[in-house]
């Protein structure tokens, strides 16, 4: 690792293809994709595919991304555990609810 490389990563940036991009310390605020589909997984129990995610969010039915680094969309972590546990269960009336 040279000189350049190091100081990026001691300032908790890393570079990829010039552009610098914060390490997983420096974004324990927030999520990627990845991240996001696993978060749900380990809550639920259940699997929601990335195509389902990206769709949830064009519609409004699950929150936008807080900021993108490159093209990847980052997800604030308390925005999405809060969608989590407001998401309603397979069969449930959403019409009844005040």
């Amino acid at each position: 690792m040279d000189l350049l490389q190091r100081s990026a990563v001691e300032s908790g940036y890393v570079r990829y293809r010039d552009t610098p991009v914060p390490s997983r310390a420096v974004m324990a605020e927030e999520l990627s994709l990845p991240d996001v589909l696993a978060l749900i997984e380990s809550t639920t129990g259940k699997t929601i595919a990335a195509s389902t995610w990206r769709a949830y969010v064009a519609r409004g039915q699950a929150p936008k991304p807080t900021r993108r680094v490159g093209r990847e969309p980052l997800y604030s972590t308390e925005e999405i555990e809060q969608w989590i546990a407001g998401r309603p269960g397979r069969g449930s009336r959403t019409d009844l609810r005040p």
